[in-house]
């Protein structure tokens, strides 16, 4: 059976069994509630993410700090401290001299642009994985085809493929998953030992993208869009930070097949 009735503007509407003009109006102020808490959770993720960008920022500061005044000492007087430092110290010392040379590498690949290939990690995902490029834009880098703003939609077949397994709490994906573990990886991502040891459970990745590539490069187009380089990160629905560990320009796995 359906129900007519007349909308606003006088016109009238047909509505299936079940339904009324009230129910209608009920069903939208549901629309309408959800739409603004996916907002609410977009924003609360962002602010989580500004929250842990600006604690990384607080230890890079201090780091740089404690850096600059060992490097402003003379190499004799560099030495009699060395004497001088319980062997915590010196351990101490090594890793701040590692972490300098590791940022001055780290800086040169935030300046890349990222190609078909680049390896990512999402803050809440149990395993890297490539960006995908499914067709190309035309412009290329060592043979490697280059990625833009727009190539930031989700699925294996698309550009953001699943993470592994979600650890956010707020993901409703539901379901479970068992996956071998990810390999032990450095910084950039690049494996640094044998096969992952174990299993990782839990629900599922399905990465919900909440806009495109943030911090593209504005001044370098590829195609139609402006290019995206390390320093670019994209968020999920579900307060994941998807950030790009290797621009894939110098990763022998990303040259096409020859």
């Amino acid at each position: 059976m359906n129900n007519n009735y007349f909308d606003e503007d006088g016109k009238m509407k047909t509505v299936t069994d079940g339904y009324s003009p009230s129910s209608v109006s009920a069903k939208q102020q549901e629309t309408s509630a959800q739409m603004k808490s996916q907002e609410l959770d977009t924003q609360i993720s962002e602010l989580s993410q500004s929250a842990r960008s600006e604690s990384i920022q607080a230890e890079k500061e201090q780091m740089d700090s404690a850096l600059a005044q060992w490097n402003s000492l003379p190499d004799v007087a560099k030495e009699e401290c060395k004497e001088q430092m319980s062997d915590e110290d010196k351990a101490s010392l090594e890793q701040m001299e590692n972490y300098q040379q590791e940022l001055a590498q780290y800086e040169q690949e935030k300046e890349k642009y990222l190609v078909r290939g680049a390896m990512m990690h999402c803050s809440c995902g149990s395993h890297y994985r490539r960006l995908n490029l499914p067709e190309c834009h035309g412009v290329y880098t060592k043979e490697r085809p280059l990625m833009n703003v727009a190539d930031s939609l989700p699925g294996d077949a698309l550009n953001i493929p699943t993470f592994g397994v979600c650890s956010s709490g707020k993901n409703s994906t539901g379901g479970s998953v068992l996956l071998v573990a990810d390999v032990p990886r450095d910084v950039y991502g690049r494996p640094i030992a044998g096969a992952g040891e174990g299993n990782v459970k839990g629900t599922p990745c399905v990465p919900i993208i909440v806009s495109q590539w943030m911090c593209p490069h504005e001044t370098t187009i590829v195609g139609t869009e402006p290019a995206i380089t390390p320093r670019s990160f994209l968020v999920c629905k579900y307060q994941g930070l998807i950030e790009v560990v290797d621009s894939g320009q110098d990763d022998e796995e990303t040259l096409p097949p020859k």
